[in-house]
């Protein structure tokens, strides 16, 4: 009579095995009829590369990702391009002090990301979760360490923004048709769960930092507005639900991809918690749900070029049903992050490589999205092509 329950774990396993792989991808996904190859080749008056996620690295093994960004951005003028990083620039815990066990490790990782901007090109850094080491209460120390480590390394070429752990917005103006408009999501959230923090900026609340960012769209002086922020308000990844059996059966892949220790059954216990806001870094949970309801009202009302973001370990394009607004997702700077994507309403690219993008602006006023996932070698091949 016992037979039949010893079955049910068997059809959990069996279900998860079959089913669920078809729900993410093992290759670059494409919407029909939305990649536009240029016919003509233009010179660009400005350009934006966009990376994120790309703190963690090895020494005698380097990152496809940045290996092609370094030769990428030498064929632009270092006076019109700008490298964006777009968080969780040093994993998993920040920029700890000099004396810590951990320090040099952390300084390759962000070394490496700067050592790719060559010797003339600038760089924006914005901080991640990982950068404030989540919730802790010595995040604004990790942030101050990390914001003057990046001035000196690179001889002032590249810099933290916001400065001093601030939350922002602020922006960037580039020229009379552009303007950057940058924030820190993480030192949000962490002041919405009123965590104590010894920065020089207080704690804001969600109604006035929008109203903030408002202000900044509203007064762009017709300037076409790009976001620049960590966490996305759409994203089809982990943090946004989406797990693939791996999640159930190996759920310790999550915090090393190289934990193959197979839990059936007790491992999905892991992302069922996530998909019900355990954490404040998925959709589910309610700080994070607020955060992409305001962004996404915002954004419908003002029209941004795109929101750029990192957080999920993949590059995603999506055009949000809600706002429709194009989200932006270039989080696989590293191949050594663990991490899914699958496609959902509003996906024009998905792809589960490392890889970064690049966003051109040309006199005539058209612009050009292009996403580059290169080869094992650093060779870059250009996979996705979108006019914005």
């Amino acid at each position: 009579m016992k037979r039949p329950l010893l079955l049910l774990p068997v059809l959990l396993i069996s279900y998860l095995i079959l089913v669920l792989p078809g729900c993410s991808l093992g290759s670059n996904y494409i919407k029909e009829g939305e990649s536009f190859k240029p016919t003509a080749e233009k010179n660009a008056i400005y350009t934006l590369y966009l990376i994120g996620d790309a703190g963690k690295t090895l020494s005698d093994d380097p990152e496809p990702a940045l290996i092609s960004l370094s030769s990428e951005i030498l064929k632009s003028n270092p006076d019109s391009t700008l490298v964006v990083f777009l968080g969780d620039n040093i994993y998993d815990h920040g920029l700890p002090d000099e004396n810590h066990p951990d320090r040099s490790k952390a300084e390759n990782y962000i070394k490496d990301q700067i050592n790719a901007l060559g010797a003339n090109h600038r760089a924006l850094f914005i901080a991640g979760n990982h950068d404030w080491d989540n919730n802790s209460p010595m995040g604004n120390k990790l942030m101050k360490n990390q914001e003057l480590f990046i001035r000196k390394y690179s001889s002032a070429r590249a810099q933290l923004l916001p400065e001093n752990g601030c939350q922002g917005p602020d922006f960037l103006d580039i020229n009379e048709n552009l303007r950057l408009i940058y924030f820190d999501s993480q030192r949000l959230f962490r002041d919405w769960l009123d965590i104590p923090d010894s920065s020089e900026c207080k704690p804001i609340d969600l109604n006035s930092f929008f109203n903030n960012l408002e202000l900044i769209l509203k007064n762009s002086n017709g300037r076409k507005c790009i976001l620049l922020h960590h966490h996305p308000f759409i994203t089809y990844g982990e943090h946004g639900g989406k797990f693939d059996w791996k999640k159930h059966i190996f759920p310790l892949t999550a915090f090393n991809k190289y934990f193959l220790l197979p839990l059936p059954v007790v491992g999905s216990l892991y992302p069922i918690l996530r998909s019900n806001g355990i954490t404040p870094q998925d959709m589910s949970n309610d700080v994070y749900g607020n955060y992409t309801a305001k962004m996404r009202e915002i954004s419908k009302k003002y029209n941004p070029v795109f929101s750029a973001s990192g957080h999920e370990h993949s590059l995603q394009v999506i055009r949000d049903p809600v706002s429709n607004t194009i989200q932006i997702i270039s989080g696989k700077g590293t191949r050594l992050t663990d991490g899914t994507v699958s496609t959902g309403e509003g996906t024009i690219f998905a792809s589960p490589f490392s890889g970064f993008m690049k966003y051109e602006i040309y006199a005539d006023g058209t612009s050009l999205l292009t996403v580059i996932v290169p080869d094992d070698e650093g060779k870059a091949a250009e996979v996705f092509y979108f006019p914005l």
